[in-house]
């Protein structure tokens, strides 16, 4: 049997929407519920700041697992809820934090960017073409439940069934092999299934997928788009 685990952003979908969108929306929604004045700048700025030190961390990460393998693999690249993100935000740019501030400002972004994660036209035709395969999801996301909600709006649980793994739920990121480890035991692989792994990211989707055994195919290296699997496979069978 074949199994095909795909990575979902940038490989199955896009996102339509830049970064600024995202703070202006989330800006803006706090200032419908906040009694303090806040500076626009100073949230740009701290949004910035958190995504640029988690960035840090998740390259210090990449670089242990790198130099180390799978040797003391559960203390890399662990992941943190978003949530989490709006928490230490707030925090930073004024002291009214407790209560339920973080969860409104979180979900607001993640409606906003979940509506913005946008199928490439070919996605579903190529599923559909594989559907003979066992397929299978992993993918970064730190808000599970959006992310859930996503692939079920998107019937996308018709071809993955429960074959899927978020870092939010194992609270660890790729290229952990972790989460690769689980997927192959939601998929039920058997040590003489050819496996792939489809993903955009050399360290992320090649190194995490190797690492374990399944053979990596990187958007921009071995091909172009997910457009190209349908035929991959079947010249590979000939």
């Amino acid at each position: 049997m074949k199994n095909i685990i795909f990575d979902i952003h940038n490989t199955i979908c896009y996102q339509k929407y830049a970064a600024e969108y995202f703070i202006d929306k989330s800006y803006q929604k706090l200032l419908t519920y906040s009694t303090e004045r806040i500076s626009y700048s100073l949230f740009r700025e701290v949004w910035f700041d958190l995504d640029f030190e988690y960035q840090e961390e998740t390259q210090k990460g990449y670089n242990s697992l790198s130099s180390k393998g799978c040797i003391g693999v559960e203390t890399y690249l662990r992941e943190i809820p978003y949530i989490e993100k709006f928490r230490t935000l707030l925090s930073r740019i004024y002291a009214g934090t407790n209560g339920y501030f973080p969860k409104i400002i979180n979900d607001h972004f993640q409606r906003h960017w979940i509506k913005g994660l946008t199928l490439f036209p070919f996605t579903l035709t190529v599923f559909e073409e594989l559907h003979q395969y066992n397929l299978g999801i992993v993918s970064n996301f730190r808000d599970a439940k959006w992310l859930n909600n996503w692939i079920q709006n998107h019937t996308l649980d018709v071809y993955f069934h429960d074959n899927i793994v978020i870092s939010e739920n194992e609270g660890y990121r790729k290229p952990n092999p972790i989460l690769f480890s689980k997927i192959l035991e939601l998929m039920r692989v058997k040590p003489d299934d050819l496996t792939y792994y489809v993903g955009d990211n050399e360290v992320e989707d090649r190194l995490g997928a190797s690492l374990v055994g399944i053979r990596p195919l990187i958007i921009g290296k071995e091909i172009s788009s997910i457009e190209e699997l349908p035929l991959f496979f079947r010249e590979s069978e000939k």
